[in-house]
């Protein structure tokens, strides 16, 4: 008996197998880990890609922002921003000049609220931060972040629950990418 021990102590197979599984569980929260993250970027990348061809839409259609067709703006405008994702469930909103709010929820039927008057189209703003419609000012008067204007404030969200945790990536289980863009 004390000649089997022996033996078997001073046996060396099987004990690659032994180092293949104890490293075989972190490898793959290392892979899980990197296909997640790279998940989150990518979803990133789409959602900030549609915002920015939102963002070139609002520039073309720049003397429609402080007309009657602002809300025909800001309801093509989310159409554009949710199809151009590419990813699936993505919410758009629009808010042009403080007036018309378009909303979209994945390949849905945009939502329309907010005021599409004269009154609030025709205004110039100077927006401290992103929907901070409150300082009405002269079209083209200084003021802390540029010149007044008109402005359009598109908003791409997409609901995300990562596998381990939210790398300071996503807030609140969303990920959201956002840009106003000066029109006039």
């Amino acid at each position: 008996m004390a000649t089997l021990l022996r033996r078997l102590g001073a046996s060396r197979r099987g004990s690659i197998s032994v180092e293949f599984l104890a490293v075989t569980p972190i490898l793959l929260i290392m892979l899980f880990g990197v296909i997640d993250i790279g998940n989150v970027m990518w979803t990133r990348f789409r959602l900030n890609a549609a915002v920015a061809a939102g963002v070139n839409y609002s520039i073309v259609r720049a003397a429609d922002v402080s007309g009657s067709n602002a809300g025909a703006v800001a309801s093509s405008v989310a159409k554009l921003v949710a199809s151009a994702s590419q990813t699936s469930d993505v919410a758009a909103t629009v808010v042009v000049n403080n007036g018309p709010v378009a909303t979209v929820t994945g390949g849905g039927d945009v939502a329309m609220s907010g005021t599409t008057g004269p009154a609030t189209n025709g205004q110039c703003y100077c927006p401290a931060s992103a929907g901070d419609w409150s300082v009405t000012m002269t079209c083209g008067a200084s003021c802390s972040t540029g010149l007044a204007g008109r402005f359009v404030q598109i908003t791409a969200s997409k609901t995300y629950t990562p596998l381990f945790s939210t790398y300071g990536i996503v807030q609140g289980d969303s990920i959201v990418a956002t840009n106003m863009v000066q029109t006039q």
